[in-house]
């Protein structure tokens, strides 16, 4: 039942809150919009236990912390792309350079 809840938590913050609004609407879309992507540990861990200990929360926190980084590496390649489409991803709201510093430092 945890982790059924779970996962509707998971689908409905990832349609409407970052999907539908942060999305298109912040550079920080990716920042905020990271849990929805760090959840489904947490569902795992939730199915296999019935529960949520430690380990689930450290999982989620990687996952989290690990989510952008590496969206705003991927994004630094596919830039022009994000900005025909009108996404507003940190490296075309900002230069290469703090791109790459905020990269550093969530890393």
């Amino acid at each position: 039942l945890l982790a059924a809840g779970l996962t509707i938590i998971a689908s409905l913050f990832y349609v409407f809150v970052y999907t539908m609004w942060l999305k298109r609407t912040t550079p920080n879309n990716i920042v905020i919009g990271g849990a929805a992507g760090a959840i489904p540990p947490m569902v795992g861990w939730a199915a296999v236990t019935g529960g949520l200990d430690l380990p689930a929360v450290y999982l989620f926190a990687i996952v989290f912390f690990w989510t952008p980084p590496h969206f705003w590496a991927l994004s630094l390649l596919i830039q022009t792309d994000y900005q025909r489409a009108g996404v507003p991803m940190l490296p075309v709201v900002s230069s290469r350079r703090q791109t790459t510093l905020h990269i550093f430092l969530y890393s």
